[in-house]
């Protein structure tokens, strides 16, 4: 199991809130028969949400960057927000997860942090560290997000920044500073890590990319493998077919790969299970997941205009359900439009983004132990 979710359930435990293990342990059952079913029969593990997609940095893998001039249109102020939070807790997930675009861009985003935490939702945060401060740092740890992550692609400053954009390694490595000087000063048990995507640039430097996140004092890195998006574009808005995505990867470089996730798993450093590294040879080969897919189920994934999707690919096509601004989460959650998008995640396996990936892992192998297969029956 993912040390994030680990971490997540200590906590509760330590609170005593053993209820919400109970209620996890039953949706742990609940969602595999859903997906069986084709119906919901409990609202979702995750909610990712992201209030906006703009950001101060121009990542080469990024599949949601929007051309400079792009305009959003639609989207909420803190209020809309905030009721879309209530919404959620209302729908019964588990967990919310703040992202982007850069989310700390938004002036009103540790305020939404706030609505999450007096609602007892258990909640992370993405950033890229460039736009955090001492004062932010502080702010961010006294409100208690379970975790945060700050990206860093490279130990090496240079291939960081060309990947990633100019300052990007220093804004990261001082964002990362200042996180774990708050935790000390405030006495918060947020796990702190450093998120890195692993691609063919970065790979030669990622055995020091550990060593630098220790150094920096990060709990963990947390990894994601570079794959092909649904439309790469450069930052004037056109069509980019030139960066690299998951199919240029060599046999050798594939294992130099697997064997550094392995030993730092087995160390503790990497925020990644056995399981997903064990399914890392069919990302590797271009070959599909192999294993159920749960998004829909286990997800939900909410646009900067409201836009809801069963997952992050989905978000990055642009394929939705409708807006939470036009009609409610529990109505979008048991509509036959976003039932239509759920027939769809549970043959496409076509990614590997390891926030669905573990959590496809563990729901497969709670219901293989319950007996049953999450399949829905075939006609």
């Amino acid at each position: 199991m993912r040390e994030r979710y680990r971490h997540t359930a200590w906590l509760h435990l330590k609170r005593g809130d053993v209820g919400w293990l109970v209620r996890q342990a039953v949706k742990g059952l609940a969602i595999p028969l859903s997906r069986r079913l084709g119906r919901p029969l409990c609202g979702p593990v995750v909610a990712v949400v992201s209030p906006s997609f703009r950001c101060n940095l121009r990542c080469f893998m990024c599949g949601i960057r929007r051309p400079e001039t792009a305009v959003e249109k639609g989207t909420g102020d803190l209020a809309a927000w905030t009721d879309v939070l209530r919404q959620l807790n209302r729908l019964g997930v588990s967990g919310i997860a703040f992202s982007g675009g850069e989310p700390l861009l938004l002036p009103w985003i540790l305020d939404l942090c706030s609505v999450a935490r007096d609602l007892s939702l258990p909640f992370h945060l993405n950033t890229n560290g460039l736009p955090m401060t001492e004062k932010i740092a502080d702010a961010l740890l006294r409100i208690g997000p379970t975790s945060v992550a700050v990206s860093l692609d490279s130990s090496d400053p240079e291939i960081n920044d060309r990947l990633r954009g100019p300052g990007a390694f220093q804004g990261a490595c001082q964002a990362l500073k200042w996180l774990v000087a708050a935790r000390r000063r405030t006495g918060a048990e947020s796990r702190i890590s450093l998120a890195s995507v692993i691609s063919r640039p970065s790979l030669p430097t990622l055995s020091e990319t550990f060593d630098l996140a220790r150094k920096l004092g990060a709990d963990t890195v947390s990894l994601v493998p570079v794959r092909p998006t649904f439309g790469f574009t450069t930052p004037s808005g056109k069509k980019d077919d030139t960066r690299e995505g998951r199919t240029g990867w060599t046999e050798e470089e594939a294992r130099t790969a697997m064997k550094i996730l392995r030993t730092r798993e087995a160390a503790g450093q990497a925020d990644i299970s056995a399981g997903l590294i064990d399914t890392l040879p069919d990302f590797f080969a271009d070959r599909p997941f192999p294993g159920p897919c749960f998004a829909g189920y286990a997800s939900l994934v909410i646009g900067p205009e409201g836009q809801v999707h069963p997952c992050l690919p989905f978000m990055e096509k642009g394929i939705s359900s409708g807006s939470v601004f036009d009609q409610g989460v529990i109505e979008i959650w048991k509509s036959s439009a976003y039932a239509a998008l759920r027939g769809q995640t549970t043959t496409c396996r076509a990614c590997f983004v390891p926030s669905h990936q573990e959590l496809n892992l563990t729901l497969g192998r709670w219901s293989s132990g319950a007996g049953f297969s999450a399949d829905p029956p075939v006609p």
